[in-house]
């Protein structure tokens, strides 16, 4: 194992802008300082063999170690619809030469997941391979998303810089692998995540003067059985947008660089509890982002990571497959968001 950053703690929180219950546990829990500390580190094999969501094998034996396989993903292993490493065992193997990174994990075609855990792994990956003349691969699933693929190759890598597998026929040695450590844990991200997020380049800069109030809509997704939603979603976008003049932007339309340019220029972005919003891991410390309701702690890690303040509403309902937000304690946060 190569390091490329020391073990390193979490940073803290700020104090959050604006919660509907600041007394919540999860809030409370949430934006406390823990002293785990863990680095940023890369693994070099050419024995290991790559299946299925990204599960690495040794001598026949799957690889647990807590650097390359999240606890949550290691609690489901065996109980999920897309990986099943009994069967997957059983796959004929193909080696690949190249000098190869894999990064895949647990939630691969999602892109809040990409984001958080995969997007930092790969940037730690090559900047510790270049620094040896290396430039590598990166090895990705054959149904990984098109978005997915095009990041890579225009803002890490270049054209031709990923190789597929198909996880239902095959697995992968990597006779030149390269697997990086998870940079975010439960308890948050390490601290040079900022420095490898802020080390992409073709991006847009920052914006010195923060303008425009933005409402992230997802109302127009196509139906997906997985996906959760919000039965009154249009509803509070027109409250957004007619009551408090928030612009609506549904990423799903938009570029990854116009995605970007909005969390580097907005004064505030406000949405669903969701992936679209981890876009604000490109924001800095002068941003406002505003989350509807809480599924787990990732939004509140982001913020730390990249000092946001943050404005809650999370009581009176419940983020559920199908759920419906109260309106006037919406209207509340972005009252106080709009007039910051």
């Amino acid at each position: 194992m190569k390091s490329l950053f020391p073990e390193m703690g979490p940073l803290n929180s700020r104090h959050p802008f604006h919660a509907d219950d600041s007394s919540d546990p999860r809030i409370v829990q949430w934006h406390k300082a823990h002293p785990e500390k863990f680095p940023i580190a890369c693994f070099y094999s050419g024995d290991i063999i790559v299946s299925g969501m990204g599960s690495l094998w040794r001598d026949n034996k799957l690889i647990i170690e807590p650097m390359l396989m999240p606890a949550y993903w290691r609690s489901r292993i065996y109980e999920n619809s897309l990986s099943n490493p009994v069967e997957e065992s059983t796959l004929p193997v193909r080696e690949i030469e190249d000098p190869c990174i894999c990064a895949i994990g647990w939630g691969f075609e999602i892109y809040g997941h990409f984001l958080i855990e995969m997007l930092p792994r790969l940037l730690a990956a090559i900047n510790l391979l270049k620094q040896e003349g290396v430039t590598p691969k990166v090895l990705l699933r054959s149904d990984s998303p098109k978005w997915m693929r095009n990041i890579i190759e225009s803002y890490l890598l270049g054209e031709g810089s990923t190789i597929s597998f198909d996880p239902r026929k095959e697995r992968i040695r990597l006779k030149n692998g390269a697997y990086p450590t998870y940079p975010y844990y439960a308890h948050g991200f390490h601290p040079e995540v900022k420095g490898l997020i802020e080390s992409i380049d073709g991006l847009p800069n920052h914006e010195a003067v923060k303008t425009g109030n933005y409402f992230v809509s997802r109302a127009s997704m196509p139906f997906s059985k997985t996906r959760r939603t919000c039965n009154n979603e249009e509803y509070l976008v027109e409250i957004a947008k007619s009551e408090f003049g928030f612009s609506i932007i549904t990423p799903e339309s938009m570029t990854w660089a116009e995605q970007v340019k909005i969390f580097r220029s907005g004064k505030s972005v406000v949405g669903l509890s969701g992936s679209a919003l981890h876009t604000s891991l490109f924001s800095n410390e002068d941003i406002l982002i505003g989350v509807v309701g809480l599924v787990n702690p990732v939004q509140t890690h982001i913020a730390a990571l990249r000092q946001h303040r943050m404005a809650y509403q999370i009581t009176g309902f419940n983020i559920a497959h199908h759920y419906e937000v109260p309106v006037d304690p919406f209207r509340k946060m972005l009252e106080k968001v709009a007039n910051r």
